[in-house]
């Protein structure tokens, strides 16, 4: 008799215990009061999660545009696999402008790149010396602006031979190049 009397009282306990759970349950369910956000705050959030996702079309154009854009730039930077390279590339863009407007160059010579000037691009510097006249040197720095790739005269230094009554010029000029910083 005692073990039907304790298994009646197990019973007993079980059964208060899973009525109490769901007696909590569903005063937790049907209380706004109790609920951790209440429908407005719900409501706050979906609109803003909406807005948020309105967005991201907005910026996946922009995306798109944006990397478009750094393409279409990037082609203007002289494209090599070092400073050394980008160097010569400008070296051979000057001497072939030099070649159009009929300059003999003197010398020539790349000079150190300044790597610090910018945070993702290199700055390599030319050192040009030639003789011409104002007019070639017009030609020439004109061409140097306006070239396909970015090329800037960051330096530049006339000289006319005093007592000569000649039209020609000593020039010494620094053209920059840029390109993509390697690594």
């Amino acid at each position: 008799m005692k073990n039907s009397s304790l298994i009646t009282k197990e019973r007993v306990v079980i059964l208060s215990v899973g009525l109490l759970i769901l007696v909590v349950g569903a005063i937790y369910r049907f209380s706004p009061d109790l609920s951790i956000f209440s429908v407005s705050e719900k409501m706050d959030r979906v609109v803003k999660y909406q807005k948020r996702a309105g967005d991201l079309a907005g910026l996946e154009d922009r995306n798109i545009f944006l990397t478009s854009h750094v393409e279409r730039l990037s082609g203007v930077l002289i494209s090599a696999g070092s400073n050394e390279l980008a160097g010569a590339k400008i070296q051979g863009l000057l001497k072939e402008m030099a070649r159009k407007g009929n300059i003999g160059l003197i010398s020539i010579k790349t000079q150190k790149p300044d790597e610090k000037a910018y945070k993702y691009l290199s700055v390599i510097p030319v050192k040009l010396t030639f003789k011409s006249t104002v007019g070639q040197l017009r030609d020439i720095i004109f061409e140097i602006e306006t070239s396909q790739k970015l090329l800037a005269v960051s330096e530049l230094r006339v000289i006319k031979p005093s007592g000569k009554e000649t039209e020609d010029l000593n020039v010494i000029m620094t053209v920059q190049g840029f390109s993509k910083k390697q690594g």
